[in-house]
């Protein structure tokens, strides 16, 4: 078991429920993410979407300021499950003219995951639809 960032990681699936809002309506790409009723940053966005074509792929950044540290994520977010976007390679570009090293980025083995529900029919699926739709 390893503990990180105060919490445990097991080997046994794990979930967190999140609701993802829209921060101005006019400028769409912000969003204030919370998990579980905790609030990151009040009501400042705290997700960016950084590029999408809305039916197969977003990329998304965030930054934490916690006391000493600088916290940011980025990630490359896929509706389907091992499915690279068709053009991987730009946002890898795009990612690195931003400054960000792409050898920090893992990739994601999904093989032994639950494979849910059918595609259009999950949540991550409904809450895009309602966030960019």
């Amino acid at each position: 078991m390893l503990h990180r960032f105060g919490q445990y990681i097991t080997m046994n699936r794990e979930s967190i429920e999140g609701l993802a809002s829209l921060v101005n309506s006019s400028t769409s790409a912000e969003l204030n993410v919370s998990y579980a009723g905790v609030q990151m940053g009040g009501n400042s966005p705290n997700f960016f979407v950084q590029s999408t074509d809305y039916d197969n792929y977003a990329v998304v950044f965030s930054c934490a300021e916690l006391p000493g540290f600088n916290i940011q994520f980025a990630w490359i977010l896929t509706r389907i499950r091992g499915t690279a976007p068709p053009d991987l390679t730009n946002m890898e570009t795009h990612l690195a003219l931003a400054g960000l090293d792409l050898r920090k980025f893992k990739h994601v083995d999904q093989n032994n995951c639950d494979v849910g529900p059918a595609p259009g029919g999950n949540n991550l699926d409904r809450g895009l639809a309602q966030i960019f739709g």
